[in-house]
């Protein structure tokens, strides 16, 4: 006689439809995603997914704060971890890369939420998500200026959407090739020219 298996945890059944949605986005337009398609992809009833979410609304919530928790948590850990202001805008550069590699479909998920024309909780986490970040380059880019090692006339915020921008170029580029490597291979070659931009001495 077969036993039955315990159910899981909330957190944990929680935790699994996130990383659900977050692969199908890898693969769909994240708009397209419905409680159905992430409970076929489980082996779940939809009934089963609207136990822990009561709306699709709260999925995408919980999948957004995933989202900003982790990220910010992997390029915080990277500046921590660098000698130096320069070096920690490379680290940062380098872990935000790894991140989208690792979870293709966070960038998908990220770009329908800011591309939204209506207002929700969701999109205002994805801003919010985003000021962190510029917030994050701006001391990293301050400190560097106090120490000698970035321009002085350097314009932080500005700097900062740039560094933003050449990372939403490269993982374009990865969406339109279909490859999470695209944007590796060119991450060395692409921030060199960003740290001569920025930097002092640099050729």
């Amino acid at each position: 006689m077969s036993k039955k298996r315990n159910p899981l945890p909330a957190a944990e059944r929680k935790a699994l439809v996130v990383q659900a949605v977050i692969q199908i986005a890898a693969e769909c337009n994240p708009e397209s995603i419905t409680t159905a398609f992430i409970a076929e992809r489980m082996g779940l009833s939809q009934s089963a997914i609207f136990k822990h979410f009561p709306t699709k609304e709260s999925i995408r919530e919980e999948v957004m704060q995933w989202t900003a928790e982790n990220l910010m948590e992997s390029v915080r850990a990277a500046a921590r971890e660098a000698s130096e202001s320069l070096a920690g805008l490379e680290a940062v550069f380098d872990a935000h890369l790894s991140f989208v590699v690792r979870y293709p479909g966070v960038p998908r998920i990220l770009f329908s939420e800011l591309q939204r024309g209506e207002q929700s909780d969701v999109s205002e986490q994805a801003r919010a998500l985003m000021k962190q970040y510029s917030k994050l380059l701006c001391e990293l880019l301050k400190q560097g200026k106090s120490r000698g090692a970035i321009r002085e006339d350097l314009d932080e915020k500005t700097a900062a959407m740039a560094f933003i921008g050449m990372i939403q170029g490269l993982i374009m580029q990865t969406l339109v090739a279909g490859k999470s490597a695209v944007a590796k291979k060119q991450a060395q070659s692409t921030f060199a020219i960003y740290r001569r931009g920025i930097g002092i001495g640099e050729v």
